[in-house]
């Protein structure tokens, strides 16, 4: 899978309570599988509009793991698979 698109949760009064910033993505072709060797990191900005992660690992499953959020939880407003 080449990338994902995403946009960060950014949209109400108090979104800065819920957002991702820090992530890990990892694949595999079983579920039941731990996943990985290869994972890709990132950081999201912290803005309201889509935003490009390059993946370029090989699965059939995908773990998007968030490593730190905002405040209250974790969100993402939009994930978009292989655009």
């Amino acid at each position: 899978m080449p990338n994902l698109r995403v946009k960060n949760c950014l949209f109400e009064s108090d979104s800065q309570h819920y957002w991702v910033e820090n992530y890990t993505i990892s694949m595999s072709n079983d579920p039941t599988a731990n996943f990985g060797p290869e994972e890709v990191t990132g950081t999201l900005k912290y803005i309201y509009t889509l935003q490009d992660v390059v993946v370029d690992l090989a699965g059939r499953y995908l773990k998007f793991e968030v490593n730190t959020h905002g405040a209250y939880s974790a969100c993402l407003h939009y994930v978009g698979v292989g655009v």
